[in-house]
């Protein structure tokens, strides 16, 4: 992988961790489904319910 993509994912990804963190998001992976989970933690927790959404690495990669 060159330098530049490097560059770029890393930015990608600091900007996924801050935008996670400002909207109380988590994400989880499952292992069963091959997805990346991104779900409202407060919801999660207190109603145990799921809002989110869902993605798999296929998706992401291909």
């Amino acid at each position: 992988m060159g330098e530049q993509a490097k560059e770029e994912l890393d930015a990608v990804l600091s900007l996924l961790r801050l935008t996670c963190i400002k909207n109380g998001i988590s994400a989880a992976f499952s292992h069963e489904t091959k997805e990346i989970i991104f779900f409202d933690t407060k919801l999660y927790l207190e109603e145990g319910r799921f809002s989110g959404v869902k993605t798999t690495l296929d998706d992401l990669v291909k």
